[in-house]
């Protein structure tokens, strides 16, 4: 047994942990934060793509280096220090049933502190996933979240203020054509598909669900496996602007991605490279995100982004345990928009963790450091965790998830994200986050 079966093994079936560990965010309401809006910049010449396989090569590059690092074979359910649960897809875990229903809860307290800005708040979501087999052919995956806020915030612009709503996390039907003879060999994913699942790196893009269609491909090569993917999506717009004088396009994030994992009884690696374009970006868009670290030009009635964004991504992890009680995990994350000019074209983030491994309880610290450059990705769709684009800084937390007698995780986390370029419109940003959430717990299978 691998010991990214071991992990699996103390969860239901119908679940399953996300080793991609990205999003954060995905439990709870995002709230915007505030960025700058920077000097016009001269436009460069666009830079020629790179290729898929020489990035993933790239990736791979610092997991290899490090598997030089003492570990011993795990003898102990092993554990994702995101904790993240997301829906099990492949049919094989189904079995008889028909349909599945889980739902779990999540309480949490932000604060947030600006030079002139400051906010507290209290947040309640209740999550529920859905799972419901017409045929081993087709399914469908739903999951939801119920918003609940409150508290008091002073905000210049109203990012910092409680936000009360239903919203859809992941929502997809699955077309699976080879289940029978091979299982999820190929499918097709349609609905709204939650980015953090699908490239699964926070620099890019956050836990948005973006209407459209992804194409996915599967190996299994034994301890390797391999995933191929490509999407196109319509990114949602939810500004509203009256002084539009005429229709605008339909947007587009397209995506190509190649995935490879490398599971063994010691350590478990993973490396993902792809290719990103976004295209026809409404205004109202471009207008929000230059007070979130962009360049834009125009105003409110005509604002555009004074470069465009396609590029190149690239995530890689590494875990494994370095004592039969002690596991680590190390990610990295990184971006580059070759629209935009260098010094204002990545993005990166790099995290490491250490978790203790007991009957009872796990826990452990972790550390991570980011920096967004302003253009590197579109700052109104990635994390506000971060401060959105033109920021650097550090975040460090505890983490804790008790496993008897019953299943919750508890975080505590600090972030002090800071200015690339000062500007009027942004400022340095601290906040502190208090997390209690339960596990998925089964309302029925039929």
């Amino acid at each position: 047994m691998t010991l990214y079966e071991k992990c699996h093994s103390c969860f239901p079936r119908s679940l399953r942990l996300n080793l991609s560990g990205s999003d954060r965010e995905k439990n709870g309401m995002e709230l915007v934060t505030l960025n700058k809006c920077l000097p016009a910049q001269n436009q460069t010449t666009k830079k020629e793509g790179g290729h898929i396989i020489r990035l993933l090569v790239f990736a791979l590059v610092p997991i290899l280096s490090i598997l030089c690092v003492y570990s011993t074979e795990a003898q102990a359910i092993t554990v994702d220090k995101s904790h993240n649960f997301v829906i099990r897809q492949n049919v094989k875990d189904w079995g008889q049933k028909t349909s599945v229903v889980h739902w779990r809860l999540l309480t949490q307290g932000r604060r947030y502190d600006r030079v002139t800005d400051s906010s507290t708040i209290f947040n309640t979501t209740v999550s529920g996933v859905i799972q419901y087999k017409f045929y081993d052919e087709l399914r469908f995956y739903g999951a939801f979240d119920a918003v609940f806020q409150t508290g008091n915030a002073q905000s210049r612009f109203g990012d910092l203020s409680p936000r009360t709503g239903l919203f859809v996390s992941d929502s997809y039907f699955l077309i699976s054509p080879f289940a029978k003879s091979s299982g999820d060999f190929f499918t097709l994913e349609v609905g709204a598909l939650n980015q953090s699942r699908t490239i699964g790196n926070k620099v890019l893009i956050s836990g948005n669900s973006f209407p459209g269609v992804s194409e996915v491909l599967r190996f299994d090569l034994g301890d390797l496996g391999l995933t191929l993917r490509a999407q196109q999506m319509v990114p949602f717009s939810q500004v509203e602007n009256a002084e539009l004088a005429e229709r605008e396009a339909t947007p587009y994030f397209l995506t190509e991605s190649a995935r490879i994992s490398w599971d063994t009884k010691a350590f478990r690696a993973t490396a993902t490279a792809g290719l990103f374009q976004y295209s026809e970006l409404p205004s109202a868009v471009a207008f929000q995100s230059q007070i979130l670290g962009n360049s834009v030009i125009g105003d409110q009635i005509n604002a555009e982004f004074r470069y465009d964004f396609s590029g190149w991504f690239a995530n890689f992890g590494l875990s494994s345990y370095l004592t039969s009680k002690i596991f680590m995990q190390f990610k990295g994350f990184l971006v580059e928009n070759q629209d935009a000019p260098q010094t204002l074209n990545r993005g990166q983030e790099f995290l490491g963790s250490l978790q203790y491994i007991g009957k009872r309880v796990w826990f452990g610290p972790y550390f991570g450091v980011f920096s967004l450059e302003p253009d590197v990705s579109p700052a109104f769709y990635n994390a506000s965790f971060f401060g959105n684009n033109n920021r650097d800084g550090w975040y460090a937390g505890l983490d804790v998830f008790v496993r008897r007698p019953s299943k919750m995780r508890i975080r505590i986390e600090y972030v002090d994200s800071n200015l690339l370029n000062p500007g009027a419109l942004q400022e340095d940003q601290e906040s502190i986050v208090v997390t209690l959430q339960t596990h998925f717990k089964k309302l029925g299978a039929w």
